[in-house]
C-alpha cells in the first residue's frame, strides 16, 4: 500500500512515463478514453514504464472507480431483470455515456433478454460513436449513439420516455456549480416514464483531490476543480426533483456511491431549473 506522500512523489516525478497518465494529459482525467483504460486495468509499457503504469492503475481512487462500475452493473442488471418480467421493451438512456462499458457488460450477462432492451447513448464527445456502434453490432445489442450535451434540452425528443436513465461519473467530476445538479435532475425527470428509474453516481471522498486538481485538466482542457459531496446532498436534490431514493451502494473505501431513485407520479413536479438552492455544506 502506497502512502499519499509517496503517490504524490511518484505522480510528480515519474508519472508522465505512465500510459494512463499520458491519456489523462491528452484527453482529460474524466474522459471516456481514461475511464476505458482504468476499467481494463492492463498496465502498458516495458520494464520501468510498465511498473509506473501499474502504480498509476492501482491508485486507490481508480480501484474505487472500478468497484463503482461493478456496483452500477449489479444495480442496473437487477432493474433490467425486474422490468423484463413484464415481457416488454425496455428503453434505457445513458447520459454522458463515454463508451458505455457497464451497459455492454450487463447485457452480455443477460443474453436471454437482451433483445428486449433498447439503449440510447449520448455524449458530447463524438469519438465514442464508432466504438459503440461496432460493439453493439458484434454483440447483437440494440444500441444507438447521439452526440449531444446533457444540458441541451432542445436535443431531446420530449415525446420519448425511458424506463431507466443512467448518469455515471458526471456528478463526480462536477465543479462547484451545484445548480447543474437540480437542472439535470429536472431534465431526467421529464424524460422518464412514471415510476422510471434514475441511476447516478457521486464522489463522496477522494484519495487526494488536491493532487488531481493540481496535475490534470478535464475533457475541455480546463483545470480540474472537483469537490466531494455527501450522499445526503444528492438525495436532497433528487427528492426536490420528485424522486424517491431506492438504494445507495458505496464502494469498500467509501469513495464513490451509486444511487438509484424512482420517479414519482407526474403530478406536482417542482421545476428546480434556475432556482437557487438552500445553503448546503460541501467539502472542498
Amino acid at each position: 500500500m502506497y502512502s499519499k506522500l509517496l503517490y504524490r512523489f511518484l505522480a510528480e516525478t515519474f508519472g508522465p512515463q505512465s500510459k494512463g497518465y499520458q491519456l489523462c494529459e491528452k484527453y482529460g482525467i474524466n474522459s471516456a478514453e481514461v475511464m476505458d483504460y482504468v476499467y481494463k486495468n492492463e498496465p502498458q509499457g516495458n520494464g520501468f514504464t510498465k511498473l509506473i503504469d501499474s502504480i498509476f492503475l492501482n491508485y486507490p481512487t481508480w480501484k474505487s472507480i472500478r468497484e463503482r462500475k461493478s456496483n452500477l452493473e449489479e444495480i442496473l442488471k437487477n432493474f433490467i431483470v425486474k422490468i423484463a418480467k413484464e415481457n416488454k421493451q425496455i428503453e434505457i438512456l445513458d447520459l454522458a455515456s463515454g463508451y458505455g462499458q457497464y451497459i455492454f457488460s450487463v447485457l452480455e450477462d443477460l443474453k436471454n433478454i437482451k433483445h428486449l432492451v433498447n439503449i440510447e447513448m449520448r455524449d458530447k464527445d463524438n469519438s465514442c460513436k464508432i466504438a459503440i456502434e461496432t460493439k453493439a453490432k458484434i454483440n447483437k445489442i440494440n444500441a444507438s449513439f447521439v452526440q449531444a450535451d446533457i444540458l441541451d434540452k432542445k436535443a431531446y425528443d420530449q415525446n420519448k420516455k425511458y424506463d431507466i436513465i443512467i448518469l455515471s461519473g458526471f456528478y463526480d467530476s462536477l465543479r462547484n456549480d451545484i445548480q447543474v445538479i437540480p437542472d439535470t435532475m429536472y431534465i431526467v425527470n421529464n424524460l422518464l416514464k412514471d415510476n422510471g428509474i434514475f441511476i447516478f453516481t457521486n464522489q463522496v471522498t477522494h484519495q487526494d483531490l488536491a493532487l488531481v486538481n493540481k496535475l490534470f485538466n478535464d475533457t475541455e482542457q480546463c483545470p480540474v476543480d472537483m469537490i466531494e459531496r455527501e450522499n445526503e446532498i444528492m438525495e436532497y436534490f433528487a427528492k426536490r426533483s420528485n424522486f424517491k431514493t431506492l438504494a445507495v451502494k458505496i464502494d469498500s473505501q467509501n469513495r464513490y456511491s451509486v444511487i438509484s431513485v424512482q420517479k414519482l407520479n407526474k403530478n406536482n413536479i417542482e421545476n428546480t431549473e434556475n432556482k437557487p438552492y438552500e445553503t448546503l455544506v460541501e467539502k472542498k
